[in-house]
């Protein structure tokens, strides 16, 4: 499992529209996930370099980010997009926070 450290998201009218939009996710339901301290979330490697960030909502929704690395040293990111969870994103999210998720 990956770690990365998340210090800066990169939002533009297509990531915000896109998520809205499609999702019904705003800017600040993914900031709230991804800016969580201390952080709650599961990081899994995505498709093209991406990582898949899996966390829980103040309202205990748990939603999936996409994340692409733009300077990953400086904590820089890119939300491509975000999305309720599927029945295995909740699992492995559940197995990981019991501690019980196998590498």
């Amino acid at each position: 499992m990956p770690e990365i450290d998340i210090q800066e998201l990169v939002w533009d009218s297509v990531n915000e529209h896109h998520m809205r939009e499609k999702h019904q996710i705003t800017r600040t339901d993914v900031e709230e996930i991804c800016f969580s301290d201390p952080p709650t979330f599961l990081v899994e490697d995505g498709h093209d370099g991406r990582y898949r960030v899996i966390g829980p909502r103040k309202d205990g929704k748990i939603l999936v980010v996409i994340l692409a690395p733009q300077d990953p040293e400086k904590g820089l990111y890119y939300p491509v997009t975000a999305k309720q969870t599927k029945r295995q994103e909740i699992r492995r999210y559940m197995a990981w926070k019991a501690g019980t998720a196998h590498e």
